[in-house]
């Protein structure tokens, strides 16, 4: 994306901000590129539209996995601390050891068969 900024844009030197791009929202984005730019290259409106375009083909989804992997982080830290107990606000999480077992017994019976999880219970 960097190079696509450089090339298009006219952008040699991001700032901190365009280099942590996951944490921008959409104006806070155009607002930088606007600003690196300054009043002399001002952005033109397909200039706007294909930086708003990239934001949602590149960025937001990046932010969309960004917070996903800091909720699963956050609760795998969770179950650590609890020592795979589950958590009192998700009482059927992970009933260690005995459901990670049978999770396990399922999955290697499923990756074992060649009828795969349709095969139902052996």
């Amino acid at each position: 994306m960097l190079d696509w900024l450089r090339v298009e844009y006219a952008i040699e030197k991001p700032s901190n901000k365009l280099l942590s791009a996951a944490d921008l929202d959409s104006d806070t984005w155009v607002a930088e590129v606007k600003r690196i730019r300054g009043k002399k290259h001002p952005l033109t409106a397909p200039g706007l539209h294909a930086l708003r375009d990239e934001y949602t083909r590149t960025i937001a989804p990046a932010r969309a996995l960004a917070a996903e992997t800091l909720k699963l982080e956050r609760a795998l830290s969770e179950l650590e601390v609890l020592g795979g107990r589950p958590a009192p606000q998700s009482p059927g999480l992970f009933r260690a050891p005995r459901l990670r077992s049978a999770c396990t017994a399922v999955l290697f019976r499923q990756v074992t068969t060649k009828a795969g999880p349709a095969a139902g219970p052996a």
